[in-house]
């Protein structure tokens, strides 16, 4: 019987959000993820310096660097000092405003059959949650010798603090602006997890961040297209295809043919099946600590609720790429038109790389 991590069903929902996403803010606002949280988090708490919006955010520093300088080089927030706290500037303000209003819109597509109950123990959770990926991570950098000055391991500039941060509570957080929307919270999570997984299978495994998740949906599944993997990673075909060489090179993933039609098929070795089983123990252990203070009752109720609003971001997902269609066809409401190449890509089911985004696990 197979089990299915919470991590890996947690990267499912939000490659569901974030597309969508995509093709909603950008057509309305023009700005790219990152830049919509920093300024959402900013005007969430009337301001927040660095160390506070790597801690909110989960982002490494190096991110949240180049995410500072771009907003504030585009005038949407500004600090008095390098080390006071950024704040929004009116046309931030502004923005924050209309992303909000979108946020809280989208929030009630995605928690559609929730009691207002149901979502508010789901927040909390998640706040939990990531007290413990915050706990995992800090863990993973000290059983791999990473002190308070060094990165990641992954090409990350050093983080400021060797501890994990102070994370507001829920009652700290009060009925701010984001009180109400899920995803936040959610983001944040993941990005402590896949920063600690990232950690842990360099360590035992010697693979970089990109190589693991790649090896892992490969080895999810009894084969996969390269096309598939470049649609579901959202990265580009050059990056994947170098990737998947240095994998076939270390005798971890092979080619085979596909009879029906030309196109590049790609299995794991019994070497890279084995190293793949070797990980999914390693995300079930990770899963096991994530969970540790949670009783089955609370788990359950908040994998339901994951279940649900990943039917439901999907359904959204749906709904944007028919907008966008429709816009195609006719020109597009605002004069633009859709890229249909990034529309194909951004096709394929997020159902074949569930668990193997997040390292697999079976039962």
């Amino acid at each position: 019987m197979r089990r299915r991590l919470i991590h890996a069903r947690l990267l499912t929902l939000l490659m569901l959000m974030r597309q969508s996403g995509e093709l909603s803010y950008r057509r309305q606002l023009g700005l790219v993820e990152l830049h919509r949280r920093l300024l959402a988090l900013v005007g969430n708490y009337n301001g927040l310096t660095s160390v506070e919006i790597v801690a909110l955010s989960g982002q490494d520093k190096a991110q949240i660097s180049r995410a500072v300088k771009a907003l504030s080089e585009a005038g949407l927030i500004d600090r008095a000092s390098l080390r006071a706290k950024v704040q929004l500037t009116e046309a931030g303000r502004a923005v924050f405003d209309s992303v909000i209003a979108m946020a809280e819109d989208r929030n009630v597509a995605l928690t559609r059959g929730l009691s207002i109950r149901r979502v508010a123990a789901f927040r909390a959770m998640t706040t939990r949650l990531t007290h413990r990926a915050a706990l995992l991570l800090a863990n993973e950098r000290l059983l791999s010798g990473i002190g308070s000055g060094e990165g990641d391991g992954n090409g990350d500039e050093p983080i400021s603090f060797p501890d994990p941060p102070a994370l507001p509570s829920p009652a700290e957080a009060g009925e701010r602006p984001l009180a109400r929307i899920v995803t936040p919270p959610l983001i944040a999570l993941v990005a402590y997890l896949q920063r600690s997984a990232t950690i842990a299978y360099r360590r035992e495994t010697a693979l970089s961040n990109f190589s693991w998740q790649v090896l892992s949906l490969i080895g999810e599944q009894p084969s996969v297209t390269l096309a598939q993997l470049i649609a579901t990673t959202s990265r580009d075909k050059s990056q994947v295809g170098r990737t998947v060489r240095r994998l076939e090179e270390a005798g971890r993933v092979a080619r085979c043919s596909r009879r029906s039609r030309r196109e590049v098929v790609l299995a794991a070795t019994p070497a890279g099946a084995a190293l793949y089983a070797e990980m999914c123990v390693d995300a079930l252990r990770r899963d096991d600590f994530l969970f540790a203070e949670e009783a089955q009752a609370e788990r359950a109720a908040f994998a339901a609720a994951l279940d649900l609003m990943t039917a439901n971001a999907q359904a959204m997902l749906d709904a944007e790429r028919e907008s966008v269609l429709r816009q195609a066809d006719g020109g597009g409401v605002d004069g633009t038109s859709a890229d249909a190449t990034q529309i194909e890509r951004r096709a394929a089911s997020p159902k074949a790389g569930e668990a193997a985004r997040a390292g697999g696990g079976k039962a």
